[in-house]
């Protein structure tokens, strides 16, 4: 009964916080300034362009108009452009009171790179871009795939707001493709704000926006993933970098520089019918070395291995069935993954309260049995211990 009182006790303090925080915020809400679908002053560019054409007083009115997103190839674009190195975004907007954004986000969903700039200022651009500021034709490290059409979230970047200002302003948005034989490109563009008091300023936000929970500790153990720029697929699994923060005496902050694991990672989307309708991903994830090797760790108290599971619970609003399940059969003395719930961030956005769990295994920390080799087919070779799966099967998935 300890057991479930102390996760108890953890998921209210938790819930007590966020609704705290919510009743604090109640007077605020969030609109967008800049949607993707607003009309803009384009570039589809061959050549470099003039080196102020991100400042606002840059006369832009040889430039083509179009609405937003702007690309090719993955049919989420309203203009489509040719293939070309890269597009130049410009846009007006007019702030009518500064004082009133509290916060002020990009979401940007694009494909491969970009750089973002308020009144000629860089605020914000990918990973994936080093030059500064990049040429038309600057290299890409590596690419991005876009991830609304996917049905996934864009890319959300905290801005400085303080470079706004009353009245009129520039938006300017530079995105890069990794060359002219890629088989897309994509940018959508929005920017939102929190919005001081409860009169409607600019324009509702996008179905997918979700607000974000503002908090930066807690007494659940925090892993903290960055992506590298790159969105999480289905498979296979990409390179990120991952820490996690477990202090067990104190409260855990994501300011913390204390880190039970600061290390490279593959991570890909888990799951069958989740990964497609659920708005909280599951994860799978092995901890590697730098030169991307297996690398056997232990994490959150639990024994060493490099393969692990982050489990969103999002049809179990109690957050604690399959925990209390695999609980109680290790009080049986058979051996079943070991859980520890944490709180997750990705690329500096709340996800919310996960479970790390052991991935069922051949290992002696995990299913402790003999692996059978090809040649081990008659006799005694075959006795020992099997793991049986009872699962609905999808191509490849055996």
């Amino acid at each position: 009964m300890k057991f479930n009182f102390c996760i108890t006790r953890n998921i209210l303090a938790i819930s007590a916080g966020l609704l705290f925080t919510q009743i604090l915020t109640a007077q605020n809400h969030w609109e967008s300034i800049v949607v993707e679908s607003d009309e803009w002053k384009y570039l589809p560019a061959v050549s470099e362009p003039d080196p102020v054409w991100n400042q606002p007083e840059f006369n832009d009115s040889i430039w083509e108009t179009g609405v937003g997103g702007f690309g090719y190839g993955d049919g989420d674009d309203n203009t489509i452009t040719d293939a070309v190195n890269s597009i130049y975004l410009r846009k007006k907007i007019t702030i009518y009171d500064t004082s009133l954004i509290e916060q002020l986000f990009l979401d940007i969903d694009y494909d491969d790179a970009f750089v973002f700039y308020l009144n000629g200022i860089e605020a914000a651009r990918s990973s994936n871009i080093s030059d500064t500021p990049p040429l038309y034709n600057s290299v890409v490290s590596s690419g991005h795939e876009a991830q609304l059409y996917q049905g996934s979230v864009p890319e959300r970047h905290i801005l400085d707001n303080s470079v706004l200002a009353p009245g009129e302003n520039t938006v300017a948005v530079h995105i890069l493709n990794t060359g002219l034989s890629s088989s897309d490109m994509s940018a959508r563009v929005f920017l939102n704000a929190e919005i001081i008091g409860t009169d409607t300023v600019y324009q509702p936000t996008p179905s997918w926006f979700r607000e974000p929970v503002n908090f930066d500790e807690s007494n659940l153990p925090l892993i903290l993933i960055n992506t590298l720029g790159n969105g999480i697929p289905d498979e296979p699994k990409i390179t990120a970098l991952m820490k996690v923060i477990n202090n067990p005496d104190v409260i855990n902050n994501i300011y913390d520089t204390i880190f039970e694991y600061n290390g490279y990672i593959g991570i890909e989307v888990r799951g069958n019918s989740s990964r497609i309708l659920y708005e909280k991903k599951s994860y799978t994830l092995e901890t590697r070395d730098s030169l991307g090797e297996n690398l056997n760790v232990s994490l959150l108290g639990m024994p060493e291995e490099n393969d692990w599971v982050l489990h969103g619970p999002y049809s179990d609003k109690s957050l604690m069935r399959n925990v209390i399940a695999y609980h109680l059969g290790n009080l049986q003395g058979n051996w079943a993954p070991r859980t520890r719930f944490c709180e997750l961030f990705i690329n500096e956005e709340y996800r919310g309260v996960y479970v790390l769990i052991e991935k069922i295994k051949i290992d002696k920390n995990r299913v402790n049995i003999a692996t059978l080799l090809p040649e081990d087919n008659s006799g005694d070779e075959l006795t020992g211990g099997y793991i049986l799966r009872v699962d609905r099967s999808r191509p490849g998935a055996w």
